[in-house]
């Protein structure tokens, strides 16, 4: 048993219960320093994901933009890594991590998006074609499964969310992402989120997010 003030336990991430379970945190860490990866399959709303700790007051990755918040410099991983020093206490963008792994030998902290798979894959579609982007075949079991286990073994604390709770129930969202990076203004983080259904939109709403500046925070 605990003594009265000791830490809770973290939860174990071993076997099927790993990522498992969606709001579940897996892991705990005081590292100050961490990279927190904000990582999910294409079109799973990470986007949103970021633009709410960016409001909340967590720098993002520094050539990281608004609407979308990804650092180009992803798509030169497993290759060239160095950049990832300047990301330290900050977000990062990184979908399908699979595909795109990052390194060992650093600390990180993960935010999981899932999303409804058809309303998913018809969103990614969408995005393909407002892209100009070639519409290849997608296995999110499979690449989900292959994301989990590149988490598990490059270690590092998980929260599970879903697309779907974050427009439902933004507030709630919040306050676990609050929790999980730590101290976040989460006021700011709920006015991000446009009310909308959770189905995929006939039109691109990134174009019209309107960008937040909060101190701290970066367009």
């Amino acid at each position: 048993m605990n003594g009265k003030g000791s830490k809770p336990r973290p939860k174990s991430t071993s076997g099927d219960e790993f990522g498992k379970r969606w709001g579940d945190t897996f892991g705990v860490s005081d590292d100050p320093l961490q990279i927190t990866v904000v990582s999910g399959l294409g079109r799973c709303g990470s986007s949103l994901a970021m633009q709410m700790l960016v409001a909340g007051g967590m720098p993002a990755a520094p050539r990281a933009r608004h609407p979308y918040w990804e650092d180009g410099r992803t798509a030169l991983l497993p290759g060239d890594a160095g950049w990832l020093a300047e990301c330290h206490a900050r977000c990062l963008k990184c979908l399908n991590p699979a595909v795109k792994p990052l390194p060992l030998g650093i600390s990180y902290r993960w935010i999981w998006i899932d999303r409804n798979r058809k309303a998913q894959r018809k969103s990614w579609e969408k995005f393909a074609e407002h892209a100009d982007m070639e519409r290849k075949p997608l296995d999110f079991d499979r690449d989900r499964a292959d994301s989990m286990a590149l988490i598990k073994r490059l270690g590092g604390p998980l929260l599970r969310l879903r697309f779907e709770d974050l427009i439902a129930s933004p507030r709630a969202q919040a306050l676990k992402l609050s929790s999980f990076v730590g101290g976040l203004d989460v006021d700011r983080m709920v006015q991000c989120v446009v009310k909308r259904p959770s189905s995929c939109l006939p039109y691109m709403l990134e174009n019209n997010w309107v960008a937040t500046t909060p101190k701290g925070g970066q367009k």
